[in-house]
């Protein structure tokens, strides 16, 4: 008989005759019983329109199949059916059924291979970190020189599917193998002249993932960002010092040139930004900042030698000058940090960090000093130093507050000596008295 024919037969026949499933099993037809020979006819039209074909019965296959049946099986009988029969008239069979044919185990019905399900798939990062319930992982490669950051995939198989599970990854290139488990390196695409100034516009290179089996298709996408860092710096002293060298050519007196030089613009703005793996889930962003400063932004000092004009002898007053000098300075000072992160998956930007510094100050200083035959030769100085300003800060975010702080700077006594040509320069400070904080005013902007 045919198998596959014969097995096809079964489940439409059992189908429509419930009763003849006894806890869960089917009882099988018992081939001499003439109460059941209608019902051995329904089976075989099931059998031949499935395909089965049918050879004359005589007696001794008859007599065969019965002697067949009772040396595997002995003489077990069920007492009734599980319910009366509907071509019985209502009334219960009235010859006992035996088991007559062998049942086929569960799930393997069509004499080949077990029927298998993908249960579920897991994109794994070589960092840990898991592809999401949309099967989408953002993956950050280590470096450039990296051969790429390595995914890993492992299928979870129900019902021994063996050589069935299959998988494929389209990127770079296309490659396919069969197999319950394989990885693959998720490399990035090299960027533009445009990444050279920042890489959050760099598009990343998306490799798709499909795993089959029997149970169906699963897709996924890898997203590989590229690594590095983008770094810029606008150093406006050294703008300033163009523009000093550029003034030396005209009538302007050193000294003047030097306060420009040294009160004005004395910081420099800075970005950076790089693409990071979220450490918590399957999503990457893309950290920024930018930080930078000017103390002072802008500022004026006013120098005085004092009385006596000076404290060397007259006769060696050309080889060796000495005085007691006044200074005084008055700037402002500006800090700024913008802090964020720029997540693709949404599209947005969140700035976790918004703050900006600024303030006044005046020092007063009073030095002695000493040069030996120039300022290049021999240079000392004991200078004293005290100030006092007002600070300003204000912040955004959870924290969100403006404070006003009033600060005393203490006493500073420094000396400093100074030779060839500033190849040797000694400095040493004594903090006379301690630096001081207060604050004046704080208003909270979160409520």
């Amino acid at each position: 008989m045919d198998p596959a024919a014969e097995a096809k037969a079964d489940d439409d026949f059992y189908k429509r005759h419930s009763e003849m499933v006894v806890n869960g099993e089917r009882v099988p037809l018992d081939p001499s019983d003439p109460a059941q020979a209608g019902l051995r006819q329904e089976w075989m039209k099931d059998y031949q329109n499935h395909g089965g074909k049918v050879e004359p019965v005589r007696a001794h296959h008859v007599r065969h199949a019965k002697d067949k049946a009772n040396k595997h099986f002995g003489s077990k009988t069920v007492a009734a059916p599980a319910q009366n029969c509907p071509l019985q008239g209502g009334k219960p069979s009235p010859a006992p059924v035996k088991l007559a044919r062998e049942q086929r185990p569960a799930g393997n019905k069509n004499g080949g291979e077990p029927v298998c399900e993908l249960v579920s798939a897991s994109l794994t990062c070589e960092h840990g970190r898991k592809a999401g319930p949309e099967g989408i992982l953002m993956v950050v490669p280590r470096s450039t020189a990296a051969a790429g950051d390595t995914v890993t995939a492992t299928l979870k198989m129900k019902g021994g599917c063996g050589p069935h599970p299959s998988w494929s990854v389209g990127g770079y290139w296309t490659s396919e193998g069969k197999g319950a488990s394989f990885s693959f390196n998720a490399e990035t695409w090299l960027p533009s002249a445009l990444g050279f100034l920042s890489l959050r516009g760099v598009s990343p290179h998306t490799y798709q993932v499909q795993v089959n089996a029997c149970g169906g298709p699963l897709s996924f996408d890898v997203r590989a960002y590229p690594p590095g860092k983008v770094s810029a710096k606008f150093d406006v002293r050294k703008y300033i010092d163009t523009i000093v060298a550029a003034l030396k050519h005209l009538p302007v007196e050193e000294d003047e040139l030097d306060k420009f030089v040294g009160d004005w613009f004395q910081g420099a703005i800075e970005y950076s930004g790089r693409w990071q793996e979220d450490e918590a889930s399957w999503k990457a962003y893309y950290d920024m900042a930018v930080t930078g400063g000017f103390d002072p932004l802008f500022g004026v000092k006013f120098k005085k030698q004092v009385y006596p004009p000076s404290l060397a002898p007259e006769w060696v007053y050309k080889w060796v000058k000495a005085g007691l000098f006044f200074e005084f300075k008055l700037g402002a000072k500006l800090q700024c940090a913008l802090k964020g992160k720029y997540w693709p998956h949404k599209d947005e930007s969140e700035w976790g960090e918004k703050s900006i510094t600024g303030g006044g100050s005046g020092k007063g200083a009073l030095s002695l000093e000493l040069k030996l035959v120039s300022s290049d030769l021999v240079e000392g100085a004991l200078t004293g130093e005290m100030g006092a300003g007002v600070e300003v800060e204000a912040a955004s975010g959870e924290d969100a507050k403006v404070v006003v702080k009033l600060k005393f700077d203490g006493i500073l006594a420094k000396a400093t000596f100074k030779a060839a040509w500033g190849w040797v320069e000694v400095t040493r400070e004594f903090q006379l008295v301690q630096e001081r904080e207060h604050v004046l005013k704080e208003w909270s902007l979160t409520g």
